[in-house]
């Protein structure tokens, strides 16, 4: 499509004729249907630069928010001759600091006060349906390693044979749970096995 006069709305007022403005433009309404990309190309504003008093109403400076087919988008007025161009808006300067510019949240990015000592690796809700040897249930949890994680076991339903927990273990890739008896088949407790966060 082309650029369509009946999307482009001024937001900005000022006496002055030369300060800069801020414009909004639709570029996914009905008859317009342009993607950001087309919008932001060389020349597409040109039918807007009509002379007003020898200044035509976009100058070099004044913002556009676009909304495009495809995508939203803020462009910066770069140029009026030969033909309108515009770039990407940019701030001055990255937002917060630079802990966050990455995306990626990392233990050393986190205040002392937020900072945990452990975190939640695993959890699971098991039934004694299967993996029970004697008064004990085997569960296979990959990447549990007994030097440095700690099981946390609650029961949730202690079943038929009414057992409680006794304890419970983490080996490589290993949780076993001890009851006080067999507890038959139909047992379910909760687990979460914190590790270190450093």
């Amino acid at each position: 499509m082309a650029f369509n006069i009946t999307y482009m709305a001024k937001v900005s007022t000022s006496a002055n004729t030369l300060a800069l403005s801020f414009w909004t433009y639709n570029g996914q309404a009905t008859g317009a249907d342009d993607t950001v990309a087309e919008i932001s190309a060389s020349g597409y504003f040109n039918d807007f630069m009509q002379d007003l008093d020898g200044h035509g109403p976009l100058q070099v400076g004044d913002t556009i928010m676009v909304s495009g087919s495809d995508a939203n988008a803020m462009v910066k007025v770069t140029a009026i001759t030969p033909a309108v161009t515009t770039s990407a808006f940019a701030a001055s300067s990255t937002v917060g600091t630079g802990n966050i510019t990455d995306g990626a949240v990392t233990l050393a990015k986190l205040a002392p006060g937020v900072t945990p000592s452990h975190i939640v690796k695993f959890a699971g809700k098991p039934t004694t349906s299967s993996g029970v040897v004697g008064s004990t249930h085997v569960v296979t949890v990959t990447g549990a390693v007994a030097a440095t994680d700690i099981p946390i076991v609650s029961m949730v339903d202690n079943g038929t044979a009414n057992v409680t927990i006794v304890s419970a273990v983490v080996t490589t890739d290993t949780l076993t749970v001890t009851f006080s008896a067999a507890p038959g088949a139909d047992v379910v407790y909760a687990y979460e096995i914190l590790r270190a966060a450093a």
